[in-house]
């Protein structure tokens, strides 16, 4: 027993002085590695045009679901960002240039998360490839909020005309023609309420910009049927410009509302007519159509968390983000005589 114990001991010593001596390694063949490689893989040394391997390296696959962790949202985030435990705690300057493959596609997100190689830069997830390639398609096009700056994904549905793809990510604001507006529950009958999208119940005023802007900005804003439209005095930004309101008319002006300079809050009329080129073109909104009948929604809706069935890549981008009535919701606004609440929800 001594004397194996004693090989062994003589083994590993000789392994180690091998390790020191040979601090470059080549996996793949029996080849020394280059001068300037720590690690070398090759299956033979350069030869016909340099070709050293008819193989490649398979990177890890993961889920990543936030594209910027940083140490404000806790000290797990770069982990929990591509599915490892919470309870493990990485340093996000030390990982620098680590490297996975993403098989996860959001396009709720901004920037949109995408399938393909991402690289950790120290304060986020860079994208390998050329931004975009895989999910849109060259219809969807994007414009900036000028009020913000927010940009927006937006595309032409047919006869329906133009609709944002993304939920609406503003702030009212006074300077720009938003008064009385206030952030919190419902409390006061026709008041203008809205709220960020921080899925926590109670809501907490002191905290949720915050964690709206740090983790759930994607999700836009929750605005209640009042403070859609602008209500009161301020008129709303009314938009003089016609369209077509419920009955199909298109002399009847709509509502601009919290809208974006040039869109408006959407009639009746002109959702039905979006559900109509959806169902009777599902295949070129998305990649599946399934019961066209019964499947609207699901054409319509985001491909990520928590739709496992949403399969769209060039139409509409409808993020979950619950509401009040735990609905996915749209209003719709009517006329301006007759100022009905409608929604929709999928």
């Amino acid at each position: 027993m001594k004397q194996e114990r004693l090989e062994i001991t003589i083994f590993m010593l000789l392994l180690s002085a091998l390790i020191s001596l040979h601090g470059q390694v080549t996996i793949g063949a029996g080849k020394e590695p280059l001068d300037g490689a720590i690690l070398d893989l090759k299956q033979k040394d350069a030869a016909d045009g340099g070709v050293t391997s008819t193989l490649g390296i398979m990177l890890p696959r993961v889920k990543l679901i936030n594209l910027q962790p940083t140490a404000a949202t806790g000290a797990n985030s770069l982990p929990v960002s591509i599915g490892a435990a919470a309870s493990e705690i990485w340093d996000l300057s030390a990982h620098t240039g680590l490297t996975v493959y993403n098989v996860n596609m959001d396009v709720c997100p901004r920037p949109m998360i995408q399938k393909g190689a991402y690289t950790w830069t120290g304060t986020e997830w860079k994208y390998l490839g050329q931004e975009g390639t895989n999910l849109l398609s060259p219809d969807v096009h994007e414009f900036t909020d000028p009020r913000d700056g927010e940009k927006y994904l937006y595309r032409t549905f047919g006869a329906a005309g133009e609709w944002m793809l993304e939920n609406l990510r503003y702030i009212p604001n006074v300077a720009d023609g938003y008064p009385d507006y206030i952030e919190g529950l419902n409390t006061i009958p026709e008041a203008k309420y809205y709220q960020f999208v921080t899925f926590s119940d109670p809501y907490d005023l002191s905290t949720a910009q915050t964690i709206w802007e740090s983790k759930y900005k994607r999700y836009g804003i929750w605005y209640n049927f009042p403070a859609v439209i602008n209500a009161g005095d301020g008129s709303g930004i009314t938009v003089t410009y016609p369209t077509v309101n419920e009955t199909g008319s298109s002399t009847q002006p709509v509502r601009r509302g919290v809208c974006p300079p040039d869109w408006h809050v959407p009639s009746d009329y002109e959702w039905r007519q979006l559900t109509e080129e959806i169902k009777t073109n599902t295949l070129e909104y998305a990649y599946e159509a399934g019961n066209v009948d019964d499947r609207i929604g699901a054409a319509m809706r985001s491909p990520g968390e928590p739709f496992t069935g949403g399969t769209q890549n060039q139409g509409t981008s409808i993020c979950p983000e619950g509401g009040l009535q735990r609905f996915d919701n749209w209003y719709q606004f009517t006329s301006l005589t007759n100022p009905r609440r409608r929604f929709r929800h999928v």
